[in-house]
């Protein structure tokens, strides 16, 4: 047999034979797909957002148009983290199937129990509009991993959904501005602690005492503000242990926001106990309407009170 023939079994048998390895390895690949299954959906008509992992179980729902973390813990949500993962859905695309053969799921780390399981309902119904375990990444193209529906076989590639939004904890999603909402539209402040109190209400340009007229300068009341929006909760305490001290019923400082609609209290309390020899850092404080137990920064308390003594004197 010549020199040119032999090559060209050669090749014709390793092309039989790739092309056989390739159908074993994926069982075909049928054509390619692009398909978002909440592009009908607008980000004010989901309902509610379920991630599960081998070790949470986080649910995010709409109660009364207002979104809130419903478990693990039942808390306020940060809109900001909220909305990045509602904008991530519109990015979503279920892209050409990668595999048919289950499997090849531990490659993709697709394993049902495993995997990073997403539900996206709408409102009013109990039947997800999407539901699929997301894998490993796929290096393919921005926010690109592995996927499948919990109810088909095959394996595709998504682009456009970064998976940390999966890898968030139930804190990472919590609201830790405390107050800064509170702060824009304010018709009456009012501060105590353990020995007085401060009433502020508008006059003129600033600010006066309530009691006495006093004016206080628009400076001192621009620092306040921002002592206020400084108030950031660094933690949580979520043990219900209600016999544990946290000072609630004589609170270092209490402040009290009034606007047009509504009213809001904090009350901070004691300092946490350190653990061993270290300085205590952290406060408890709690939002009157919020049950859960924040903490606070002690040097941010620090930095607010002394603020306050400049005019409470």
């Amino acid at each position: 047999m010549s020199l040119n023939k032999k090559v060209f079994l050669f090749l014709a048998i390793f092309l039989v034979i790739g092309c056989i390895a390739l159908v074993v390895l994926i069982k075909g690949r049928p054509a390619p797909m692009n398909v978002n299954p909440l592009s009908s959906l607008k980000e004010d008509q989901i309902g509610k957002i379920v991630i599960k992992t081998p070790s949470l179980t986080l649910t995010l729902q709409q109660d009364e148009d207002e979104w809130k973390i419903m478990e693990p813990i039942q808390d306020e949500i940060d809109m900001n983290v909220l909305d990045q993962i509602l904008k991530a859905f519109q990015e979503f695309s279920v892209e050409s199937v990668i595999s048919e053969n289950k499997e090849k799921y531990p490659q993709f780390e697709l394993i049902e129990g495993e995997a990073r399981r997403l539900q996206v309902f709408e409102k009013g119904s109990d039947v997800p509009l999407l539901d699929g375990f997301f894998g490993k990444r796929a290096n393919l193209g921005y926010g690109s991993s592995y996927f499948r529906f919990t109810d088909q076989d095959p394996v595709h590639l998504v682009t456009g959904f970064p998976l940390y939004h999966l890898q968030r904890t139930s804190n990472d999603f919590r609201q830790k501005q405390i107050l800064s909402q509170e702060v824009d539209q304010l018709l009456k402040m009012k501060f105590e602690i353990q020995n007085g109190s401060l009433e502020l209400v508008p006059s003129s340009s600033t600010w006066a005492n309530a009691q006495t007229g006093e004016k206080v300068t628009e400076d001192w009341v621009k620092n306040l503000k921002a002592k206020i929006r400084s108030l950031r909760a660094m933690g949580f305490d979520d043990e219900k242990e209600k016999s544990k001290d946290r000072g609630f019923d004589k609170p270092i400082l209490i402040v009290t926001l009034e606007g047009p609609d509504k009213k809001t209290t904090l009350k901070i309390g004691n300092l946490i106990e350190p653990v061993d020899d270290e300085k205590p850092e952290k406060r408890y404080a709690q939002k009157e309407g919020r049950d859960a137990i924040l903490l606070l920064q002690d040097n941010t308390v620090v930095g607010f009170l002394a603020h306050l003594s400049q005019v409470m004197k």
